[in-house]
């Protein structure tokens, strides 16, 4: 490739030998139009971009233009023909089981394909650890006959949370079936094709090196041959994803790269030409691809090293790597233009793509192979950083010289170490269980110096997640910083990136909007209150799971879902959240402070508020007890009590006595953000309220959190009459049991001509407001 090859504006840079680069970006551009809704801003970028193009090379130029409007018209039909084909009514299904049963705890899922190519998620919540052992049967390729119910899958509830709806979706799935119990599902294992035989055969290796290898050795066995993380400790695959080190647990072009060298040398030396080795390999690439789960970034990886070696087979075929990796993406997207959602799809595109480009210019002004791996490390880091803050909305400080670390150890030691045992898992050598036994104390090691460094203070750094525009200015840094490495390798040329990131970081102290967000947390309350420019943030209440009595220990899940962590955490990230100033309790509910610990555990909070008068009760004592390890102030407030931020008026309301009842002794604040006048209830009930027409005949709010979900013995009629609330905000769980809000609840707001926001139908809802009084509400469900 020429050597001038390097991240200025590619038109100028890249000869017409990297034509199919061009063609992969436009077709990049033509798809992420028509999926962005015809975004006239990326429509903008598009046609100045094959203006330049045309001005330089008039039929590279017009070709870019057919490929951008044939991909976005090829997404678009793609697109509007997923669609199901399935009857609602429909009960009985037969079909073949597409991915691998999981059954984790009492949860059993797997994914059928019908013969009219329909997909479907089969779900089942297991009744006994009987139903659990008649499903364990199930394999991969079976083919199955079943009754279920249909279902379509839930939607994001809350803003920056997961879409598991829209990731079925782009699986071509529709519907989730729930079998009325194990009996109804009959599976029969049966090969009709060289891919099912693939499949059963991963099936029975993955099964081979769980039966045979002692953790942690056999997920990384897994992991590193059979693309299978089932095995790999949860605890370990969170240390290894903080740290950005995950994608070392994934199948990698490295990867695929060593297995392929280390073929073609065991060929030759067999007495195998070296042509014929080729072919082989290229014959047993496909396969090995099947054989490590086919994921994105595997697929990629084949691909590539399928058309490098028909490139070394066949020189006379004129395609530089950039070309290569080009028809790598556009074979794939064609395929499934789904790929384009995949997050390992994206991280092994645009890594790869970092480090082609780098191959010819910044990584030949090295010849220290440990300044270069390093350099590789950085460049890697660098490129993935827009799409890393993008879904994770933060990234670790020690990731680079972790990497510099854990790639050479886990390439050059584990992954050799790993395919030998494979191989001679049944062969009966000498010094074998010698081997095993280092190897998986060598991985103990390696596990728990991972985990250590996460637990280090200040080592992940939260950013939130980058807007559009934000985005764009991240792609443009990271061009030129590129573009500065490969005139000069030095600190300076990290100015760029440095610079959008201390942007990103400050964006919200210079922000003169704030919001407060009532979270969907089922039933339970959890309300976000960000003050402008970041001034403050509160958390009232956390909300919480009620548990009834102790799980069995069959029924217990791997990574069992927690509001926390899989609801609350995010959200803060998302929002670049790194401290909450005040968290709120309101009342000791585990369905108001059930995640309290967990938040004083995995963010810096500065003062915790508890109400005064009522007793404490253990869970309460516990919070206490690990604040004051944490140094967190904790605070109990009273009728009375106020404070101000900006000029934003904050009143604690009650409790002003003791009650008998938790509920009634719940935190009431009242504030006035946006030009409106609110009021947090926590969960007060009748008492309480009849206390509050008296203390405050003159109470009115425009808006009002009402109390204790909607239950018929709050928001009381007396007490609605004085508050007279605009608007009334209800949390309250989807289908809940206690069928909260209450009909008579809803009654008396119609009544009162109140507008209603409710999350059990409208998932979070959220206020957005200036310092300019003015405001708007949005739902996340329409």
């Amino acid at each position: 490739m020429n050597k001038q090859i390097n991240y200025l504006p590619l038109i100028r840079r890249l000869r017409m030998k990297n034509r199919w680069f061009y063609i992969a970006v436009s077709c990049t551009l033509g798809i992420t139009f028509v999926s962005q809704h015809y975004s006239i801003v990326l429509f903008s970028i598009t046609l100045v971009a094959f203006t330049l193009i045309i001005l330089r090379e008039k039929l590279l130029g017009v070709g870019c233009v057919l490929t951008f409007m044939i991909s976005g018209l090829f997404y678009y039909i793609y697109d509007t023909h997923n669609v199901t084909k399935l009857n609602p009514e429909t009960n009985y299904f037969i079909g073949k089981a597409i991915t691998d049963p999981s059954i984790n705890g009492d949860r059993f899922t797997v994914h059928i394909k019908l013969a009219n190519k329909e997909k479907l998620r089969v779900s089942y919540k297991l009744k006994n650890e009987e139903e659990k052992n008649i499903l364990t049967s199930v394999e991969n390729r079976s083919t199955c006959r079943f009754y279920a119910k249909l279902e379509k899958p839930v939607p994001a509830r809350n803003f920056y949370s997961f879409d598991f709806k829209q990731y079925l979706f782009h699986r071509k799935i529709h519907w989730i079936a729930t079998p009325p119990s194990a009996n109804s599902i009959q599976c029969l294992q049966q090969a009709s094709n060289i891919q099912d035989t693939l499949f059963r055969f991963r099936e029975d290796a993955l099964n081979q090196i769980d039966a045979f290898l002692p953790s942690p050795l056999d997920g990384f066995v897994q992991a590193l041959v059979f693309g299978g993380r089932a095995n790999v400790d949860r605890d370990v695959l969170t240390a290894y994803q903080e740290l950005g080190l995950i994608h070392l647990l994934a199948i990698s072009g490295m990867h695929i790269g060593l297995i392929s060298a280390s073929v073609f040398f065991c060929l030759v030396r067999f007495g195998l030409t070296k042509e014929k080795a080729i072919l082989l390999i290229m014959v047993l690439l496909p396969i090995y691809t099947i054989l490590a789960g086919a994921a994105p970034s595997v697929v990629r990886a084949g691909i590539m090293t399928f058309l490098v070696l028909l490139k070394v087979r066949f020189k006379s075929i004129p395609f530089t790597s950039l070309d290569l990796i080009s028809l790598a993406f556009l074979f794939m997207v064609i395929v499934n233009p789904y790929y384009m959602f995949d997050v390992g799809f994206q991280l092994s595109f645009s890594v790869s793509l970092a480090l082609i480009l780098s191959s010819q210019t910044i990584l030949l002004k090295v010849t220290n192979p440990i300044v270069q791996m390093l350099l590789v490390s950085t460049i890697a880091q660098i490129s993935s950083t827009p799409l890393i803050l993008f879904h994770f909305y933060q990234f670790s400080l020690i990731s680079i010289p972790l990497n510099l670390i854990y790639v050479p150890v886990i390439t050059f030691i584990v992954l050799p170490i790993c395919i030998f045992v494979y191989v001679t898992l049944k062969w009966d050598l000498p010094l074998q269980s010698s081997l095993i036994s280092f190897s998986n104390d060598f991985l103990l090691y390696l596990n728990k110096f991972a985990i250590t460094m996460t637990n280090l203070n200040h080592h992940i750094l939260v950013l939130g997640k980058p807007n559009f525009y934000m985005l764009g200015l991240y792609i443009a840094a990271v061009i030129i910083t590129f573009i500065l490495l490969e005139k000069k390798i030095n600190w300076t040329s990290f100015i760029p990136i440095v610079v959008v990131m201390f942007f990103h970081f400050f964006l919200p102290y210079i922000h003169y909007k704030g919001e407060v967000t009532m979270i969907d947390v089922g039933q339970g309350d959890s309300i976000l209150i960000e003050i402008p420019f970041r001034k403050e943030v509160y958390l009232i209440d956390t909300g919480g799971t009620v548990s009834y009595g102790s799980v069995e220990e069959w029924r217990k899940r791997e990574d069992p879902y927690s509001i926390g962590k899989d609801t609350i955490l995010p959200y803060l990230k998302a929002k670049g959240i790194r401290k909450i100033d005040k968290l709120i309790l309101t009342h000791p509910d585990v369905d108001h402070m059930g995640e309290a610990e967990f938040l004083v555990n995995h963010i810096k909070i500065d003062e915790i508020v508890i109400g005064a008068f009522h007793t404490l009760n253990d869970m309460e004592k516990r919070i206490i007890s690990l604040a004051k390890k944490k140094k967190v102030v904790v605070k109990r407030v009273q009728a009375g009590d106020r404070w101000e931020v900006i000029g934003i008026p904050f009143q604690i309301l009650s409790p002003f006595r003791s009650y008998l009842s938790e509920n009634n002794s719940s935190i009431v604040i009242t504030t006035y953000l946006g030009g409106k006048s609110w009021l947090f209830t926590g969960d007060i009930e009748e008492e309480t309220e009849k206390d509050f027409v008296k203390k405050y005949p003159n109470l009115k709010v425009d808006i009002l959190k009402i109390p204790h979900h909607g239950s018929k013995t709050s928001s009381t009629s007396p007490f609605l009459s004085v508050v007279q609330p605009k608007i009334a905000l209800i949390s309250a769980g989807n289908r809940n049991r206690f069928n909260h809000p209450h009909p008579e609840v809803l009654e008396r707001l119609q009544q009162q001509e109140t507008v209603v926001y409710r999350t059990d139908e409208q998932g979070a809802i959220q206020y957005k407001f200036s310092i300019f009084n003015t405001g708007t509400f949005r739902a996340k469900l329409p």
